[in-house]
């Protein structure tokens, strides 16, 4: 990967993370509208508990994402990296791959559990 390349990836990762934050603070915006309309309305608590809990849900869902794709990406590239600078050392590759694919099945198995973990409520 060359310079190019590289600073091409830096700036669309950047565009990446500035459109997440901006999604993330409108999300916020119109979730404290439906909060305040709730209370102007004089609805029931009920209605903020459950808005509570479907945030939490949402955390723990973008928690088990983040357990099973960042350590999988991370193990594959190294593997990869490992691939392309050792091209005269296939054990040390095979060994790569192989150590990064049992990475991979133990981040799906802990991303997997936190979903399970999280219960639905009455």
């Amino acid at each position: 990967m060359g310079y190019p390349n590289a600073i091409a990836a830096i700036f669309a990762l950047s565009v990446l993370a500035c459109g997440c934050l901006v999604i993330r603070a409108r999300l916020h915006f119109y979730e404290h509208l439906e909060r305040m309309r709730t209370l102007e309305l004089s609805q029931p608590e009920r209605i903020l508990e459950s808005m509570e809990h479907r945030h939490y849900i949402a955390r723990m869902f973008w928690l088990a994402f983040a357990l099973g794709v960042l350590p999988s990406m991370t193990a594959f590239g190294a593997a990869s990296m490992v691939t392309l600078r050792m091209p005269e050392q296939p054990g040390v590759a095979m060994t790569a791959w192989i150590t990064s694919s049992i990475a991979s099945v133990a981040a799906a198995i802990c991303a997997v559990v936190v979903i399970a973990r999280v219960q639905p409520r009455p």
